[in-house]
């Protein structure tokens, strides 16, 4: 296809080709679900967005009794827990070691502040502010913080982490 033909079609209000018996076709966008309905040659594309998001949308404030200390040195705070995800904050001292441990959750996360060695798997990560790193399910992974400053670490975990929910604090608004 020619380039001016792909600008055409990309203009064209209508589908080009064959659309063959699709009703609805979900497609996942964050936080919104598109839906798109085809019907002959004419599409109708609308965003929808889960109940929980139409009304009462959780705000969490930093408060004092959303920190827990989950070992010496290392210190957390569950800034978001959904159904699919859940969002932390670690405060962790410097030259601490946070021990080898893996669970079932993919997580990603990076360093706010200060550094450390990050053994994954089989490898060593120098993390230093600004590293950012994907951790795979069930993968055996060990931190320890450099010695000369504290260390601040966004993580992400997916799916939620239903063992961290008993330290979360009830939403502000």
């Amino acid at each position: 296809m020619a380039p001016s033909e792909i600008s055409a079609a990309a203009r064209s209000p209508r589908p080009t080709g064959r659309i063959v018996s699709y009703d609805v076709m979900p497609v996942y966008l964050g936080f919104g679900q598109r839906t798109r309905t085809l019907t002959g040659a004419r599409s109708k594309t609308e965003l929808t967005y889960p109940r929980v998001l139409q009304r009462d949308v959780p705000l969490w404030k930093d408060r004092p009794e959303a920190w827990h200390e989950i070992l010496p040195g290392v210190k957390r705070r569950v800034l978001a827990h959904g159904t699919e995800m859940t969002l932390v904050l670690y405060e962790i001292a410097g030259g601490t070691r946070f021990p080898k441990h893996a669970h079932p959750h993919v997580q990603s996360g990076t360093f706010l502040q200060g550094g450390g060695r990050f053994e994954v798997g089989n490898e060593v990560w120098t993390m230093v502010r600004g590293s950012s790193y994907l951790i795979p399910s069930n993968v055996p992974h060990e931190l320890v913080t450099d010695p000369g400053a504290p260390s601040v670490v966004l993580d992400v975990f997916v799916p939620a982490r239903e063992d961290f929910a008993q330290e979360v604090v009830a939403p502000d608004a």
